[in-house]
């Protein structure tokens, strides 16, 4: 038999629709404050939006009968008839909003027009009104919701953490405090100010202060204009990209923040085969179109809208971005006169050059002892004498012992040779059935190849660094039996450093590598409250990371490779990126993390600290690099299964003549 819900069940079903959660609530009032006309909006949080959202307005204010009025449903000022639906300029428009809060909360509203002596306070519970009175308030609107989901427990169960929450009302009101200019905002959580946004200020001066300084230093300019719509904003450089970057991925149409799929790839096509790998640009683009042309009323927190014609729209922005790289010139050049050339050691010229004179400047003088000897005893370095070797840090020879170690009784050994490269010490299983016959770390990555079907094609690996060639910083080539040996040293080091982490995560051991001092990082409030919300875990996975309380920075003081201490824009994107997939897990989901789960979060460690330094490796660093490869398990193939050696044999070398 078919019914009419009563008002309140109602009132609840509409609540659960606009009403998700405390930022929802944030949402729809500062989105009222606005329509409102107000010049200064005041947002208060306490408990993340648990016990309390209030945002006050200087506004236009209501009179009484509009302030009772506006708790019932459908009520608006915005909407007289059908076609007005097709012009919407302001943000709320449905009448839904303060019904809906009211339905699912406590809710104090005080408000005053500028023509009134006295305001109203009207105060409601359950969607019924409980008391209107009279009261002395400044002209404009204050809205305080209390004790959210208190009738529906359930709901207020499924709430995350207060971090977590309170990430989520910032991600709000950075939306709407990013674009709309001339409006000073304020947000204040548990008595402290967060943000404090003047009015007056640009987008990218905006920018600057809601999302950070970095982010605002490495953007572009975007502008351009057709009859279907004007396009405006900020695009981040192809250099700058990070792999996850929701947050800082961001469109607006007449002020309105909105998400699209589509418009998202529309920018990434502007990008086609200028980004990094696996990376992804920030944004923040703003549209201007005909109203009559866009429908923003397909969504019931209308975060989505439809334009007339996608397709246009579609093109137009992507050959917008594609033009502002072009502009700025991102676009990579080629240097004809070193590009691929072999960084091969000087020598000493054959040929002397002129002086302005004209005259032959004379050879420097040199020392030569024809009857020098090395092999003399009294070449012989003193007992306890220990050779510097560029890298190292540790004590004692880092060659002497280098391949045999000493044996624990886990049945692991200590190499130090590892901290040659400047990778981190550990201790690496070694397969059961390899004896260490010789002495010496070709035997046993000789040992490990044969194991795995490499047979004897990299035998006679050069020990010296002679006989190594450095090409740009990317590649190393040694002498093997068959021909030459070419190794990528980004993913052999991606392989060295995959192989360190699990080694360590499986004997439970995973500590961070500490630096003296500290590297402090800029980071948006969003990522800081996610940082701290999964302490826990960034500690579990090797990352000593303390949070100053009145700052917009956070200190990491140790990471789990020492690699990805290097370079602060990489570590800064390994934090963020590593932050949002944590937010987005069950609680304490790394602790308990499959073996598969182990594996794709090592890799990923693995690929970004193996990116750092490589133009500055020296042929030191370079043959320990070989050294280690050559102990791994698998030593031809990256974690993500990409080649890390190639062999050319001597005949593959002649066909090429």
């Amino acid at each position: 038999m078919l019914k009419v819900l009563p008002s309140h069940i109602s009132n609840l079903i509409a609540a659960g629709e606009v009403v998700q959660r405390p930022s929802s609530v944030v949402k729809e009032l500062m989105e009222n404050a606005i329509d409102a006309g107000a010049d200064k909006v005041s947002v208060l949080i306490e408990s993340s939006g648990r016990s309390l959202v209030q945002v006050v307005d200087n506004g236009s204010g209501m009179s009484r009968e509009d302030a009772i009025l506006s708790f019932k449903r459908h009520a608006t000022s915005k909407i007289d008839k059908a076609e007005d639906l097709q012009g919407i300029t302001t943000y709320g428009f449905r009448g839904e909003a303060l019904a809906s809060i009211a339905a699912v909360a406590e809710v104090t509203m005080k408000t005053r027009t500028a023509t009134d002596e006295t305001g109203t306070e009207v105060s409601v519970k359950s969607s019924e009104v409980v008391s209107v009175s009279e009261t002395a308030c400044p002209k404009g609107t204050s809205i305080a919701v209390r004790n959210i989901f208190y009738n529906v427990p359930a709901r207020r169960k499924f709430l995350k953490s207060d971090n977590t929450e309170f990430s989520k009302i910032a991600e709000e009101f950075i939306h709407i405090a990013l674009v709309n200019n001339s409006i000073s905002f304020s947000l204040i959580h548990n008595g402290k100010k967060i943000f404090d946004v003047p009015s007056g200020t640009n987008l990218k001066q905006r920018i600057r202060l809601l999302v950070g300084k970095k982010y605002a230093d490495d953007l572009l300019n975007i502008k351009n204009e057709s009859s279907l719509i004007k396009i405006s904003g900020y695009i981040g450089k192809p250099e700058s990209a990070l792999k996850k970057n929701e947050s800082r991925q961001l469109f607006f149409i007449n002020g309105r923040y909105f998400h699209s799929q589509l418009m998202k790839a529309a920018v990434m096509k502007g990008y086609d085969r200028l980004l990094p790998e696996d990376k992804s640009p920030s944004f923040f683009i703003c549209m201007e179109a005909d109203p009559s042309k866009i429908d923003i009323n397909i969504h019931p927190t209308k975060a989505e809208i439809k334009f007339e014609d996608e397709s246009m729209v579609f093109e137009f922005l992507r050959a917008a971005v594609r033009e502002t790289i072009g502009i700025n010139s991102i676009a990579p050049t080629i240097d004809f006169d070193t590009d691929g050339s072999i960084e091969i050691p000087s020598m000493v010229k054959t040929k002397l050059e002129f002086s302005e004179s004209g005259t032959f400047p004379e050879a420097p003088e040199t020392g030569i002892d024809p009857d020098f000897n090395p092999f003399s005893d009294s070449m012989k370095p003193d007992a306890g004498f220990e050779p510097e070797i560029p890298g190292f840090t540790g004590s004692g020879n880092p060659w002497r012992d280098s391949t045999r170690g000493t044996k624990k009784e886990s049945g692991t050994w200590d190499r130090p040779y590892e901290r040659l490269s400047g990778m981190a010490s550990s201790d690496y299983t070694m397969p059961e059935d390899i004896g260490l016959m010789e002495n010496s770390a070709e035997s046993i990555g000789r040992n490990i190849r044969k194991e795995h079907g490499y047979g004897g094609l990299f035998g006679d690996i050069p020990q010296t660094q002679s006989q190594l060639l450095l090409i740009k910083g990317k590649y190393i080539i040694t002498p093997a039996r068959s021909g030459i040996m070419v190794t990528d040293i980004k993913r052999a080091r991606e392989r060295i450093l995959f192989d360190d982490y699990m080694a360590r995560e499986k004997s439970g051991e995973i500590i961070s590598d500490r630096t003296l001092h500290p590297v402090t990082l800029d980071m948006s409030v969003i990522t800081r409250n996610l940082i701290k919300d999964k302490a826990d875990d960034f500690k579990r996975l090797g990352f000593d990371i303390r949070i100053p309380e009145n700052d917009s920075q956070i200190e990491v003081y140790g990471a789990p490779m020492i690699e990805l201490m290097s370079d602060m824009n990489t570590l800064a994107g390994i934090i963020e990126n590593l932050a949002e997939s944590l937010s987005e897990n069950p609680e304490g989901v790394i602790v308990e993390m499959n073996s598969s789960v182990k594996e794709k979060y090592a890799a990923a460690l693995a690929k970004a600290g193996a990116a750092e330094g490589l133009s500055k490796i020296n042929p030191t660093e370079a043959q320990a690099i070989i050294d280690r490869l050559l102990t791994c398990r698998n030593p031809g193939y990256s974690p993500s299964g990409e080649k890390t050696i190639v062999l050319m044999t001597t005949e593959q070398i002649s066909k090429l003549f």
